[in-house]
């Protein structure tokens, strides 16, 4: 990878996201009330299975539909939806029926939860080094020897000192019992 590849690698992980960009739903769903009393937000279940769900949100203004939103939910697919995957979509879809009708800013159609999943399930969690003047920061990662697994510093440190090498925590225990 070249130096000017890697500077665009370590942007992208510093900088690709700024969460502070982007609205949650609740505070879209606040505006819209504030600026229609007269408004209503109705969400239906278009497919539910064990693994996943699909909402549909509806935005009505009067008694006219203006926008509508759709997500789709992975059962087991964050932290959050091992357990609230239901909700979660349907909070998604509001988010996206309101975005649909202009309550986003501009550039920023995704809710910050959206936004977050995205960082959660794409950023790359560190970059292993950069060979140059370049003024950014170097982060290293570790790896396991045996598994592979990242490990963390802490544990890099005890694990070269009492082992000779790179270690996670569940191998060491492994490499004692021998």
């Amino acid at each position: 990878m070249s130096i000017f590849n890697r500077v665009i690698l370590c942007y992208y992980i510093s900088m690709a996201w700024d969460l502070s960009n982007y609205e949650q739903v609740e505070d879209r769903i606040d505006k819209f009330y504030k600026s229609h009393s007269n408004g209503r937000i109705l969400t239906e279940i278009i497919d539910f299975k064990e693994d996943y769900v699909i909402f549909k949100a509806n935005v009505y203004v009067d008694n006219t539909l203006v926008s509508t939103g759709y997500a789709h939910e992975k059962s087991n697919s964050s932290p959050v939806n091992k357990t609230s995957y239901v909700e979660n979509c349907e909070t998604s879809a509001i988010g996206r029926a309101l975005a649909n009708f202009n309550y986003a800013k501009k550039g920023a159609r995704p809710s910050r939860e959206e936004m977050q999943k995205v960082i959660n399930t794409t950023t790359p969690k560190a970059v292993v080094s950069i060979t140059s003047n370049a003024t950014l920061p170097i982060i290293h990662t570790y790896n396991c020897v045996v598994c592979n697994k990242v490990v963390p510093e802490k544990t890099v440190s005890w694990s070269k000192s009492y082992y000779n090498k790179v270690l996670c925590f569940d191998c060491q225990k492994k490499e004692t019992k021998l």
